[in-house]
């Protein structure tokens, strides 16, 4: 019986929709009205990067407005503000008066922002969302909490009122909001001497009132001065001193912040770089009693320069370190352009090209020989050629006149035959770049090209015209991992040394990775990439993570960087690892940071050996 049951259901299912139009069972679930509240905005303190505190209760209003702009009825609620991003309301339909502000608006003070926020004739008809903009007649006094002795709290009485305030404390500063126009004085208890201080005051709205100690005249006395995260406080001891010696460090309108983080990703301190300081110093602002610290520089450019977000950790370095801004570029002599026109080819296997400027030119056919149109050369320099054909090298160098746009070049001349140096190197998959340095106070050399093999051995071709310095960049590779050497002497070495050290990590991204390292190393480098597109809201976004070796330091932890990208949150497995290297430099101070890398500093006196695993070719 149940099974002609089950045949009957589709055929009245059918007999039923038959009876309907086209498309009528595809039904539109009715739209419930209502909003949820999306954002408030917050009036921030003039000249002040203080980051407001809010919380308490949220008292919240929805005037219906009748055809004349009459307020029909009201309806009242309220939430907790530190949730009103999760507040939804159902409505009816209609345009609404809508009122949001704190509930304790008639105290003094508080240690939450008071604020009131007004949308008028707003209309609903779905479910949306509020983006609303607050005012506060509040002022904030603040003081930092190493200024003030422990387990004790400063408090604020009006003038007229017999009710004392204590203040909160966040971001290492006590603080309190209080009332514009009110007048009365802050009690506090000195951590430097133990003395009791008061200071009257008069509140302005949205100002800040920032109080510290000083000694003025052989006394202690409480001032006002600019607040900044890096206040230096009394008896404290300086984390890090940031020297900026490059003259437009920050360029564009691009905002750089240093934050100084514990092992734990807690935050001690952040700064906020003005343009045009040259030396500051950042201090924790809490007790801070260890060796090491972990200091991010976060650069952020204006979206018009299409530049990803760079964030750059030193993680567990000394105490007392001092940052030395970025590296500054060489002088190089001026140049001039010139283009090279090849007389008497006969054809080659292939064809070096280089000038005393940097970089060189390779043909490997006269189809090539477009590329000699964009060379430059500074005074003084000649130009170098060297040939292969018929597995023979030649070579020469031509003088270049002073003021020559166009230099024809004879193939025929090359007649000098070059030196050959046999380089070996412990692992296979070989290359080998040599620089001739006939200046060592300028960023200029002769580029002499690359030689690889798939073997550990090649024989590299240079000229027997001998220069001050070479620089010699060697890459191996054995398995997952590439090894670099870069040396700079008086010859070319024949034996290419590898670094005493080995890599074995853990994880893939930010959420997972652990450094894996043994053997002889100054500082490891992790490089990782957001996999964002660049739009949107969320970006591409680069962290490059130093270590020294001296710090072991292995259980990464970072603090929130996503409210100097612009984000509401920060997702870390999306950074993937790309590449990890350890590497071993020449000069090495741990305490003077940036660590350097052969694209920051002068090569012409700079060695390091590194082996590095690369995701690319992992």
């Amino acid at each position: 019986m149940k099974k002609y049951i089950l045949l009957l259901v589709p055929a009245i299912l059918f007999i039923l929709n038959g009876c309907k139009k086209d498309g009528s069972n595809n039904t539109t679930p009715p739209v419930v009205p209502g909003i949820s509240i999306q954002s408030v905005s917050y009036p921030s303190f003039a000249n002040s990067t203080w980051n407001n505190v809010i919380g308490g209760t949220a008292l919240i209003q929805f005037d219906l407005l009748g055809s004349g702009g009459t307020v029909t009825s009201t309806i009242k609620d309220s939430t907790n503000l530190q949730n009103i991003d999760t507040y939804i309301k159902t409505l009816s339909k209609g345009t609404y008066n809508i009122y949001v502000s704190s509930k304790n608006q008639s105290a003094a003070a508080d240690t939450f922002m008071r604020f009131n926020a007004v949308l008028k004739s707003y209309s609903v008809n779905a479910q949306q969302a509020l983006s609303l903009t607050a005012t506060s007649t509040d002022g904030l006094i603040t003081i930092g909490q190493s200024f003030v002795a422990g387990n004790t709290v400063p408090t604020f009485k009006t003038d007229t009122g017999t009710k004392t305030y204590k203040f909160g404390l966040s971001n290492g500063f006590y603080y309190l909001y209080v009332k514009g126009g009110l007048k009365g004085s802050v009690s506090f208890t000195s951590k430097t001497g133990n003395q009791t201080f008061t200071k009257s005051l008069s509140i302005t709205a949205l100002t800040q009132y920032n109080m510290a100690l000083q000694t003025v005249n052989g006394s202690l006395q409480v001032v006002f001065v600019p607040f900044v995260y890096n206040q230096v406080a009394v008896g404290s001891s300086t984390l890090v001193t940031v020297n900026i010696s490059v003259p437009g460090f920050v360029e564009n309108g691009a905002s750089v912040y240093y934050v100084a983080t514990d092992e734990n990703g807690n935050v001690l301190n952040e700064v906020k770089y003005v343009p045009g300081t040259t030396i500051f110093k950042i201090a924790s602002l809490t007790p801070f009693l260890k060796d090491r610290f972990n200091l991010f520089q976060i650069t952020i450019s204006p979206a018009s320069d299409n530049t990803s977000p760079e964030i750059d950790g030193y993680l567990q370095v000394k105490k007392g370190s001092t940052f030395n801004g970025p590296f500054p570029a060489m002088n190089t002599k001026a140049e001039s352009p010139l283009k090279v026109h090849l007389t008497n080819t006969s054809g080659f296997d292939l064809l070096q090209v280089a000038t005393n400027y940097y970089g060189g030119t390779t043909l490997h056919s006269l189809s090539d020989s477009t590329n000699l149109q964009t060379l430059y050369y500074p005074d003084s320099s000649k130009i170098w050629v060297q040939m292969l054909k018929n597995n023979q090298y030649s070579y020469n160098f031509f003088n270049i006149p002073k003021g020559t746009l166009n230099l024809n070049v004879d193939l025929s001349q090359l007649k000098e035959t070059p030196l050959v140096k046999t380089i070996t190197s412990t692992y296979n998959n070989l290359s080998v770049s040599v620089y001739g340095i006939s200046d060592n106070n300028y960023y200029n050399f002769y580029d002499f090209g690359r030689t690889s093999s798939s073997a550990n051995q090649v024989n590299y071709n240079y000229p027997s015209e001998s220069f001050p310095l070479y620089t010699t960049s060697a890459f191996s590779q054995n398995g997952n991992f590439l090894y670099t050497n870069v040396s700079t002497g008086t010859s070319i070495p024949d034996q290419i040394g590898t670094i005493n050290a080995s890599i074995a990590i853990k994880g893939t991204n930010l959420t997972n990775f652990v450094p894996g390292f043994s053997g002889t190393f100054d500082y490891y480098l992790a490089d990782f990439l957001s996999n964002g597109t660049g739009t949107g809201s969320f970006p591409v976004v680069q962290i490059a993570l130093f270590s020294p070796s001296a710090a072991n330091f292995t259980n990464i932890k970072l603090p929130d960087f996503s409210k100097y990208l612009g984000l509401t949150s920060l997702d870390l497995s999306a950074f993937n690892l790309k590449t990890f290297q350890l590497l071993q430099v020449s000069s090495f101070n741990e305490s003077n940071f940036p660590y350097p890398s052969s694209s920051q500093v002068n090569p012409n006196n700079f060695s390091f050996k590194s082996v590095e695993q690369d995701n690319n070719f992992k």
